[in-house]
């Protein structure tokens, strides 16, 4: 069986200035085998300060300083 590879893109117009406000959840599951039961693969959280140190928190304030421009930087996994 192949790795699966997801690649996914979202694209948000922050015209009202609320990103600085918002956090933003993601989940990755997997099937445990038992019955209505999944286990949690990945867990991304896009937030504010509430939820960010050191070079994460200068990405986000970068982002929600230049609101109209793409800023881009990986993170590393945790």
């Amino acid at each position: 069986m192949s790795p699966r590879v997801y690649n996914d893109w979202r694209t948000v117009h922050d015209a009202d200035g609320v990103v600085g406000r918002v956090v933003l959840g993601s989940f990755m599951f997997r099937p445990t085998g038992e019955q209505h039961r999944v286990a949690v693969l990945a867990r991304v959280v896009l937030g504010s300060f509430m939820f960010s140190r050191g070079k994460e928190l200068e990405h986000w304030d970068r982002m929600t300083s230049h609101a109209n421009d793409q800023i881009v930087q990986w993170h590393s996994l945790l």
